[in-house]
């Protein structure tokens, strides 16, 4: 045999040697993921007995968070912050020990949302819907096959683990939009016309919720006076809809003009608190039924205002209808007031809802050329406790101009439900809903 035949021979072997320890690892691999597999489901099956007692204790605990404790929940948002020490010893209990990881993050994301709405940040149904996903995600771990939710088994075969809100949220839709077909009636759009539809409504306060522009502009020329400084009508117009920060600045530039005292400021505007504070606060005509339509028709609701968020609770709740509106915004939460758009898109945000989707209600020109830019639908009415031109351009960038709330009422009472469902901004209901009624097997 000549050394060509023997390099040959050896390189055969070679080849032939490596393909079956190839082959022996490729089968050592498998089996030893199926061992693997198998004593994971193992342990698994373990951990859903283990389960058991703790999940359906924690279940009972949940009874308050049930749809039929609703009206108790929407008028007292307090005892939502006990139900808030629930979900955290829940996650640092038992429960937290033996829980998937999706339940787990289900369980914090829901405490949160408890504690975001006793602080009127997120309407009530956003923090149901995290608690029926709560109810999915357990019964899924105790093994119960769900549809388009796998269980427990399934889950972490398919390593279904949510790590992030993104993930949380898709949670969450895939329990209430798939399973059950369930759309949440405030999800639902109503056609003003064929361009625009609506699913929110969002408030301003002052002069609009409210009967405080004339209190604002007494108060501000009575303290201005007493300080040897001056605000005439035309120029309280100026400050409607602005943010502290606004104000100060257009009376410097206004005060300075007139060598008057600018460094009064302070003074003047905390004068101006107390001679407001003395005054009755009076709900504006429609106001009341305007949110008591909207809670009926469960269409959510936020007040959106330059003032700060303190000062818009304390006039809602002196006027008496804190309790009618979802969500809160002040202007201090911002970076910047009114004209900007930043009020109403975060007012938006907290409701769930696309901003094309929000009627604004305004009578400020600052604050409709704010919802305008926010690409909202905004209706202009005028407060009517003074006189004032109202600019072509601000008609113009108006939806409507209406004479009181009255009047929005029955123009949003003649809207249209759509059969489609709302989908929220950044959502990834839209996809799971082309996928309604298809079983993930």
């Amino acid at each position: 045999m000549d050394v060509s035949s023997t390099i040959w021979a050896a390189l055969i072997s070679a080849a032939i040697t490596g393909a079956g320890i190839a082959a022996a690892s490729i089968r050592w691999r498998r089996d030893f993921y199926h061992r693997r597999q198998q004593v994971h489901e193992e342990v698994t099956v373990q951990l859903i007995q283990l389960r058991i007692e703790p999940y359906v204790k924690f279940m009972q605990q949940l009874e308050p968070l049930s749809r039929r404790w609703t009206q108790d929940l929407e008028v007292d948002r307090e005892k939502v912050r006990e139900l808030a020490e629930i979900f955290h010893h829940a996650g640092y209990g038992a429960i937290g020990v033996l829980a998937s990881n999706d339940t787990r993050e289900l369980i914090v994301a829901t405490r949160a949302a408890c504690l975001q709405y006793a602080e009127m940040k997120i309407p009530f149904d956003r923090l149901i819907n995290r608690v029926w996903a709560i109810h999915q995600a357990l019964r899924s771990d105790l093994g119960l096959d769900q549809p388009n939710w796998p269980n427990e088994i399934e889950r972490r075969r398919l390593r279904r683990l949510a790590g992030n809100a993104d993930a949380i949220d898709a949670i969450v839709e895939n329990a209430i939009h798939i399973t059950y077909g369930l759309y949440p009636d405030w999800c639902l759009l109503r056609c003003l016309d064929p361009s625009r539809s609506f699913a929110a409504i969002i408030f301003d306060m002052d002069g609009l919720l409210i009967d405080t522009e004339i209190l604002e502009r007494l108060a501000w020329q009575r303290a201005a006076r007493d300080f040897g400084c001056s605000i005439s009508d035309n120029e309280f117009l100026l400050l409607i809809g602005r943010t502290e920060e606004d104000v100060r600045e257009i009376l410097a530039r206004t005060w300075e003009a007139r060598s008057e005292d600018v460094t009064k400021f302070a003074e003047i505007r905390a004068r101006k608190i107390d001679y407001v504070g003395r005054e009755k606060i009076n709900v504006k005509e429609g106001a009341s039924d305007l949110l008591t339509w909207a809670r009926t028709e469960r269409i959510p609701t936020a007040v959106a205002s330059s003032s700060t968020r303190e000062k818009v609770f304390s006039r809602l709740r002196s006027a008496g209808i804190l309790d009618s509106v979802d969500v809160v915004v002040g202007g201090d939460e911002v970076a910047r007031g009114k004209p900007a758009p930043d009020v109403f898109q975060l007012a938006a945000n907290r409701l769930g809802c696309k901003a094309e989707a929000c009627v604004v209600l305004e009578d400020s020109d600052s604050g409709i050329t704010a919802a305008s830019n926010a690409g909202m639908i905004p209706i202009l009415i005028p407060d009517s406790s003074f006189n004032r031109v109202i600019p072509p351009e601000i008609r113009t960038l108006a939806y409507r101009t209406l004479g009181s709330l009255s009047d929005v009422l029955q123009l949003l009472k003649t809207a249209r439900p759509v059969s489609q469902p709302y989908l929220s901004e950044g959502s990834r209901f839209s996809s799971l809903h082309r996928n309604r009624g298809r079983r993930i097997n």
